[in-house]
């Protein structure tokens, strides 16, 4: 049976054969502080997106954001998956520590999953 639940000691490099294996991997990445690994975990949108966001930032600043931004966060908690079409599934992912529910997107590239990215509500103004 797969598990819904990831407390923090259990994190590790999982793979990518799954949805949730690519999103510990990326969660392990970021607590690491080893933003390359993290974005091996990414989807190639995701990638271009974050290289431009991370363009004048070393290394160093980009691994100390990373593990102050999962520094709270006790496990991940899995709360349901919606495959939207082949390749590609949403998940909703409860973060224990600040109790905060995320959507988030997964995306199959040739046979393994990567980190699609957060889904933020479209505001308009």
């Amino acid at each position: 049976p797969r598990t819904d639940l990831f407390p923090r000691d259990s994190w590790g490099i999982a793979g990518y054969s799954s949805p949730e294996a690519a999103l510990v991997s990326a969660i392990w990445s970021m607590k690491e502080g080893n933003p390359r690994s993290y974005l091996d975990s990414l989807a190639p949108s995701e990638q271009q997106r974050i290289a431009q966001v991370w363009q004048n930032k070393s290394e160093g600043e980009l691994a100390e954001k990373h593990k102050n931004d999962v520094a709270s966060i006790s496990g991940i908690r899995v709360v349901n998956r919606e495959d939207v079409s082949p390749g590609e599934v949403v998940m909703n992912v409860l973060l224990e520590g600040p109790n905060r529910v995320e959507r988030i997107r997964m995306n199959q590239v040739g046979q393994d999953w990567k980190f699609g990215g957060f889904i933020r509500e479209q505001t308009t103004p």
